[in-house]
């Protein structure tokens, strides 16, 4: 295969990265300044117009890791190296994306924002070559602060540090904003947007909806797994401040920017704190189906669902202890049944009562993502653009069932590839056809607002008829209401 240093001048720079007969990457793109020194746990500030040539042929570096995360499959390592400086995207165009092509056809743009529960992951790991290459699309990979580095509430130390709670989704709308800014040097349409992700990133996805900054940077939504985000900022400081030995606010934040970024990584794995997005009023203001009712996302259509088997790889990764287990069952309740969590909480417990806590654990982990599925698509559905809801019921074999994160593989037509985090199902032609028109199905909706055209069956809107959904499956098919009497304990009906 002959390789090639495609050339692009965007606003911020001349970017030169490395291409071959089906596809162009420009990897490790600076989207925002170092978040070091004094930019530590502040908002993300846009890079300055760089004048020389800009190498994007290496993937930069991706956010510091929570430990056992990349354990989870197998021993894969993703490219890039983990460091406090990790404000990074990749760019995948296909190969034929010359300046003439450019100016007559410019493609629609999916930004794909990862999971790995807020302390893991990185945008390195989705190679989107192939549905680059087979569906003339352009797609965006964001790395984002992580942890400590990226979800640690500090507002209370004053005015600078408001937004804190939330500077990994401040990152992402930094990411939006350069890519708004640019991707027509690209060939991309910055008025034809999708953002999609899953698990953490699907968290992201309807966080970005309720979130006033990104207003107008999107224009389309997917969410694979993932739920809205209804419970304010959790106040951690004290923990931090103890495990320090200090007295004071101000002597703790002294120590927190003085510590290296590997001795504050340190922190994170010693205390047992609490990473995930907020409602803090500042970065994100309302749950994502309040967003769509108000007519702050209405014009936004969206794409929802869930796996099978949500609930035994997460609970793997969660622990075990008991106590633990029931307490983030609470506070995850409110989220489940949008009130104070007494109603999920009386149904669980006479559902699962005498059931091991990791069996109620699975089975939050399912009601926590159908629930928001089913609520943000109605919502869609009934005051926006539209919401469709998916059930992925793919069979397999593995120990772990249709497992959480098992649909990626299919959505990036990765099934017939060796890929290392293709591990719930084999490359049998049913699955590599399957995953061939899912993944059409989902840059279809991309480019057009509508999830048809491809091979499954007619795909409905989700709404209060019927509550239908696509049940994708080795005999996909389309099926009435399969939730049943939950929706009303989800607040959908």
């Amino acid at each position: 295969m002959s390789y090639s240093s495609p050339t692009v001048s965007a606003p911020t720079g001349i970017y030169q990265g490395i291409g071959d007969t089906e596809v162009n990457k420009f990897l490790g793109i600076r989207y925002a300044k170092p978040p070091t020194g004094e930019a530590r746990f502040k908002a993300p500030q846009s890079v300055d117009h760089y004048d020389g040539a800009i190498d994007a042929t290496q993937f930069g570096n991706r956010s510091l890791q929570a430990k056992g995360m990349e354990s989870l499959f197998g021993t894969y390592t993703p490219p890039g190296a983990e460091s406090e400086d990790c404000l990074f995207l990749n760019i995948y165009t296909p190969a034929n994306n010359n300046e003439n092509a450019k100016a007559q056809n410019v493609k629609p743009v999916l930004v794909w924002i990862h999971g790995g529960a807020f302390v893991g992951g990185s945008g390195h790991e989705f190679d989107a070559s192939k549905i680059v290459a087979d569906n003339d699309v352009i797609v965006v990979t964001v790395n984002y602060r992580l942890g400590i580095f990226g979800f640690l509430n500090l507002q209370r130390l004053g005015a600078e540090f408001k937004g804190s709670a939330n500077l990994g989704i401040q990152d992402q709308i930094a990411s939006l904003q350069w890519i708004n800014k640019n991707i027509a040097a690209f060939g991309g349409d910055a008025s034809n947007v999708t953002v999609w992700g899953e698990s953490a990133g699907a968290c992201s996805i309807l966080a970005l909806l309720g979130a006033p900054r990104a207003e107008g940077l999107f224009q389309r939504a997917i969410a694979f797994s993932g739920y809205e985000t209804v419970n304010p900022p959790i106040d951690q400081l004290d923990l931090v401040k103890a495990h320090l030995e200090t007295d004071s606010d101000t002597e703790c934040l002294a120590k927190l920017m003085a510590m290296s970024a590997e001795e504050l990584a340190a922190v994170q794995h010693t205390l047992p704190l609490s990473y995930g997005v907020s409602l803090d009023q500042t970065v994100i203001t309302r749950p994502a189906s309040e967003a769509i009712k108000e007519g702050h996302a209405k014009n936004i259509p969206i794409i929802l669902g869930n796996t099978q088997s949500e609930g035994p790889l997460l609970t793997i990764a969660f622990g075990s202890a008991a106590s633990a287990i029931e307490m983030f069952i609470s506070l995850m309740a409110s989220t489940i049944s949008r009130d104070d969590g007494s109603s999920y909480l009386s149904h669980l417990n006479s559902k699962a009562a005498d059931s091991h806590p990791k069996q109620r654990m699975n089975q939050m982990w399912q009601d926590l993502f159908r629930s928001s599925a089913t609520r943000v698509a109605a919502a869609a559905s009934s005051h926006g653009a539209g919401g469709w809801v998916y059930n992925f019921d793919v069979e397999t074999d593995h120990p772990l069932g249709i497992a959480h994160a098992s649909e990626i593989p299919f959505t990036f037509n990765w099934v017939s590839e060796d890929n290392p985090l293709c591990v719930f199902h084999q490359p049998t032609p049913i699955n590599i056809e399957l995953a061939s028109k899912w993944s059409r199905t989902l840059i279809e909706f991309a480019k057009s607002g509508s999830p048809n055209g491809h091979g499954l069956p007619d795909w409905p809107q989700y709404t209060a008829e019927a509550y239908q959904c696509l049940r994708l499956s080795q005999q996909p098919a389309v099926i009435d209401n399969p939730d049943g009497n939950m929706l009303s304990i989800y607040q959908v009906k």
